[in-house]
C-alpha cells in the first residue's frame, strides 16, 4: 500500500496505461498495469 500512496502524476502513463512503482518490491523500479476504471477514478480526484 506505500508504494500507491507516493504516486505522482508524472507516474501515470495514461498513454501506455502504466503506473511507474519507483520504489516498489525489493527496493526496485517497475511499471504496473492501470486499468480504466482506476484512470478515471484518480482523475476525479
Amino acid at each position: 500500500m506505500f508504494e500507491v500512496s507516493m504516486l505522482k502524476v508524472r507516474d501515470v502513463d495514461s498513454e501506455r496505461m502504466l503506473l511507474r512503482v519507483e520504489r516498489g518490491k525489493g527496493g526496485q523500479y517497475r511499471n504496473a498495469m492501470l486499468s480504466h476504471d482506476l484512470l478515471t477514478l484518480s482523475r476525479q480526484r
